[in-house]
């Protein structure tokens, strides 16, 4: 995992700022999971069938951040343990569990590499990678990923592009902000392909892979908002550190931007999703 997401000001900055997931990125996780079990031989599908309140034994959420994703699992999973390797994140993630109040969540800072040191092999439903996969050792991961997911569970690799405005101008100077921020980073090519590359690494280590790009999410933010969110990126945090003696490129998107819409503006966007699927 990149250090860049280990300062106390950057988690606060993705608590507040990143946002949500949609309900049905996890509804069509939790209907290929059904369909993986379903399949299973008879003793097998017997023990690693849903509780009696219809949720699955247990989830880990990889490079959890500040738990957005992680608490979304709870109406479908009786225990999900959000992981992340930066202590400020996990801070933030349990300020927000306890603002949120669910039941059954636990967050840990814990290296990806290792979780097989923490958890039992065979024990595990879901592993749940949100736009995060990037950032990973994958062959080493899906190895870790392989010892403590049960039979037919599964790994599912969550991304999602760059927004896009519905106002043609102010989609423009986005993408102007997008290309200067993400200039020369392997980062942006891995999500502007939808992980195919990650898709063909996948291949080579689970014996059923399946990817779905069904899922845009459209709603509305204000300026200040969208501002926020991209001062959560790493790659414009590293910018900004490794280029103290230029301008800043987000205090220059955001002047630009305002001329065009004040900051409390609400703006239309919407956001593709892309899902990758790996069936043990």
């Amino acid at each position: 995992m990149s250090n860049l997401f280990l300062d106390s000001e950057h988690a606060e900055l993705y608590r507040k700022y990143r946002p949500g997931y949609p309900k049905e990125v996890f509804e069509i996780i939790d209907r290929k999971l059904t369909d993986i079990t379903a399949k299973l031989p008879d003793d097998l599908r017997e023990k690693y069938k849903r509780n009696e309140r219809g949720r699955w034994n247990k989830a880990l959420d990889v490079g959890c951040g500040t738990g957005q994703a992680t608490l979304m699992l709870v109406d479908f999973v009786q225990e999900t343990v959000g992981i992340d390797t930066s202590q400020s994140q996990i801070q933030q993630a349990t300020i927000e569990y306890g603002r949120n109040d669910p039941s059954r969540v636990t967050f840990l800072c814990i290296d990806a590499l290792k979780i097989s040191e923490s958890f039992k092999e065979d024990s595990v439903d879901l592993i749940l990678v949100c736009q995060a996969i990037h950032w990973f050792d994958r062959p080493k991961f899906f190895e870790e990923c392989l010892k403590v997911l049960r039979p037919g569970g599964v790994l599912a690799l969550v991304g999602y592009g760059v927004p896009v405005f519905d106002d043609g101008l102010i989609e423009n100077i986005n993408m102007e902000y997008v290309d200067i921020s993400l200039k020369g980073s392997p980062i942006r090519s891995t999500i502007d392909d939808k992980y195919a590359i990650v898709i063909g690494e996948l291949r080579s280590v689970f014996p059923t892979v399946e990817r779905n790009d069904t899922v845009v999410q459209k709603l509305e933010t204000t300026v200040d908002d969208y501002v926020g969110f991209l001062s959560t990126w790493s790659n414009y945090r590293s910018y900004k550190r490794t280029n103290p003696p230029y301008p800043d490129v987000l205090e220059a998107f955001s002047e630009k931007i305002k001329q065009l819409a004040p900051g409390d503006t609400l703006l239309k966007r919407k956001i593709d999703y892309f899902i990758v699927i790996g069936a043990k």
